[in-house]
């Protein structure tokens, strides 16, 4: 929570949201097997069309795309919901890459929940999300999804058991 006393714009707004970042992992090495910029160009964009489906079928957003990966929010209450999306992402990426003829890999995802500023940023107004809670989902460390302590305490009791405590920051993980 910001103590500050400066105000925002109405075009921008503070909310508190589950942040949701997806990368996949091994781009590079995709990018070289492709060996051609069209067909990299297609691969990423079919990455991103996979994205915006899981995440808008589980009630989510995507903020924007960023090269290999793929900012998004979710309502407050939708922890399970955001999980789901991004197993589900990590399934279909894997036949993705096969259906390209390219070496199937995985996909990394950090979740975290917290206060973001959200709306029309910039001199062309563009759509975005920025604080501190979305950049803890940005920079979470791990493989497979990692989830942070505050998106540990919001899943019901009976889908905790799966997640296992890792690292000096304390997150979950299910590699």
């Amino acid at each position: 929570m910001s103590d500050s006393n400066a105000e925002l714009p109405a075009r921008l707004t503070r909310s508190t949201l589950i942040s949701v970042h997806v990368d996949i992992c091994r781009a590079t090495s995709i990018i070289s097997e492709l060996a051609d910029e069209i067909k990299t160009v297609l691969f990423f964009d079919g990455f991103y069309d996979l994205c915006g489906e899981q995440i808008d079928a589980a009630g989510g957003e995507v903020v924007k795309y960023m090269g290999d990966s793929c900012l998004a929010v979710f309502p407050e209450d939708k922890a399970t919901e955001a999980i789901e999306s991004v197993s589900k992402l990590r399934l279909e990426f894997v036949d993705y890459c096969r259906t390209r003829q390219v070496k199937p890999t995985d996909l990394r995802a950090g979740v975290h929940v917290g206060e973001v500023t959200m709306g029309e940023f910039g001199p062309r107004r563009q759509r975005d999300v920025m604080g501190r809670s979305s950049s803890i989902a940005i920079a979470m460390p791990g493989t497979g999804v990692t989830i942070s302590e505050q998106v540990y305490r919001k899943l019901p009791s009976a889908s905790r058991s799966p997640w296992k405590k890792q690292g000096a920051q304390v997150t979950y993980g299910i590699p």
